[in-house]
């Protein structure tokens, strides 16, 4: 495995674990800027518009737009700095299970599909644990954020996938709407959370918790 790769699947796995939403957002921003490497080192010479909207997609929404509209939005709630729960997950063994078992299976799945298809193993096994683990994040949390946490992995995943498989650049039209779609989803984000702001009856640890497990 590349060591990119190896980077981007430690960030899939540490939200879980660290208690802190902060870090959360750190590894969400810190995802959107490897698949921007990866869109960069798939066409270093940036011939075409795709190369720019792929570049947008990742590198100013996925890897700032998104955190940044988060953060401010927490921020200004107020939310505190740690959280009860060690990380995304819930603090038992089922739950880290669930996690770790992902991971594995995501590779005994790479490692079939690479001797039946001669595709390439590290991608597809990091494309895997990501969606996943996002599984597992939206099974296990009800909370606001922890959803949207699981719903990030999924489309990460699937933007690394489409980075890393495509033996061609989407074409122009598909690229301008997948960048129209993930805009409108970091707007949908953020108003859920601004709607949030306004609903103080759970409380804000629920709001970034709430365990299913």
């Amino acid at each position: 495995m590349s060591p990119i790769l190896a980077i981007l699947l430690c960030l899939f796995l540490i939200p879980l674990f660290v208690s802190s939403w902060r870090v959360a957002l750190a590894c969400l921003a810190a995802q959107g800027f490897i698949l921007a490497w990866i869109a960069y080192r798939a066409n270093p010479q940036w011939e075409g518009m795709e190369a720019w909207l792929s570049m947008v997609d990742h590198l100013l929404l996925r890897g700032i737009a998104l955190p940044f509209a988060l953060y401010t939005s927490l921020r200004t709630q107020n939310a505190p700095y740690r959280t009860g729960s060690p990380g995304i997950l819930p603090p038992n063994i089922l739950s880290w299970t669930l996690a770790f078992g992902s991971v594995l299976l995501a590779f005994n799945f790479s490692a079939s599909l690479a001797r039946a298809s001669g595709v390439e193993r590290s991608p597809i096994a990091v494309v895997a644990s990501g969606i996943l683990l996002g599984f597992v994040v939206l099974s296990t949390r009800t909370g606001m954020f922890g959803q949207m946490v699981g719903l990030i992995f999924i489309e990460n995943a699937i933007a690394l996938f489409e980075q890393t498989e495509s033996a061609h650049a989407q074409p122009v039209g598909i690229q301008a709407g997948l960048l129209v779609t993930t805009a409108l989803t970091i707007a949908l984000y953020r108003w859920f959370l601004a709607m949030r702001n306004g609903t103080k009856a759970d409380g804000l640890t629920e709001f970034l918790e709430g365990p299913t497990l």
